[in-house]
């Protein structure tokens, strides 16, 4: 699970959730000040993926490395 519980927590500020994401590298955190920059230079992340930018939440819930308990919560960022 990419995810692990303790991150569930984070959930409400998703900046502090990137940062707490041990998958993203140190170049990656450097990027936290611009979210679309860092998740655009996430190579995980497949070209199809990058289309769908414009709209995270869209982008998010397309994103097959999550699971449906994952998806569920999800819903609940505010990306404001």
């Amino acid at each position: 699970m990419w995810f692990c519980v303790n991150e569930y927590s984070l959930i409400e500020n998703l900046n502090s959730l990137v940062v707490n994401e041990i998958a993203f590298s140190m170049d990656e955190y450097s990027l936290i000040e611009n979210f679309n920059s860092l998740v655009v230079s996430e190579i995980a992340f497949s070209m199809d993926e990058y289309s769908l930018i414009s709209n995270l939440n869209l982008f998010v819930m397309n994103e097959l490395r999550f699971s449906m308990d994952e998806m569920i919560l999800v819903r609940k960022v505010n990306f404001a």
